[in-house]
């Protein structure tokens, strides 16, 4: 599978873009900065470029940019993106002296993405938690899990089980 990082040569981009390199995937690793793109993918042994030339002809689009940049991002690489599917890994959490907070009152960066390249965003196993909505309490979770692994310097996950 051709997958596309857009955002790619941040921490999350590389280390995604590693793992499924090692899964045999074909990656492509995205900046708004062509050169820097192509120096991390020499780095990791995958293609790189700009993020609107590698979304192009992939099949899965990863949007790996940090939240503040998610919607403007999405808004530039929609055209580009058509109707390839798209999953955002941008998330709203901050990290405080009091722990791991949702920057946001309402709403989602998911749900706000989504309304700029609506019906192709995707995100992992394709499980039906309910309306797009509950991506907030998603998220809120996952500073909840941040918080127990700093604090018992832990690797816990969250994992749905019964499910077929």
């Amino acid at each position: 599978m051709k997958v596309a990082i857009a955002g790619g040569t941040g921490t999350f981009g590389r280390a995604l873009a590693a793992r499924l390199r090692d899964l045999g995937h074909d990656i492509a690793i995205g900046s708004r900065d062509e050169s820097r793109a192509q120096e991390r993918a020499a780095v990791l042994g995958v293609s790189g470029g700009t993020n609107e030339s590698v979304v192009r002809d992939a099949d899965l689009v990863v949007l790996a940019v940090q939240s503040s940049a998610a919607i403007d991002s999405a808004r530039e690489l929609a055209d580009a993106i058509g109707e390839t599917p798209v999953l955002c890994v941008a998330s709203d959490l901050r990290f405080t002296d009091a722990g791991v907070v949702p920057a946001r009152s309402s709403g989602s960066v998911a749900e706000d993405v989504a309304a700029l390249v609506a019906d192709h965003l995707v995100a992992g196993r394709a499980l039906d938690a309910g309306p797009l909505a509950n991506a907030r309490a998603l998220e809120d979770m996952t500073a909840v899990i941040i918080h127990v692994n700093r604090r018992y310097r832990a690797v816990a996950g969250l994992r749905l089980t019964g499910i077929g």
